[in-house]
């Protein structure tokens, strides 16, 4: 999880015109993640 966040942060710093785009990509990442989550328990 927090190498995922670091690559993230690697990503948003190497490519600035796509932050706002990956910024929703990983946000939607994170809400598959934790509604997963729920579902398992």
């Amino acid at each position: 999880m927090f190498s995922l966040i670091t690559l993230f942060v690697a990503i948003l710093i190497f490519t600035p015109l796509d932050t706002i785009f990956l910024f929703i990509c990983f946000y939607f990442l994170t809400l598959i993640m934790f509604s997963s989550i729920n579902i398992i328990l």
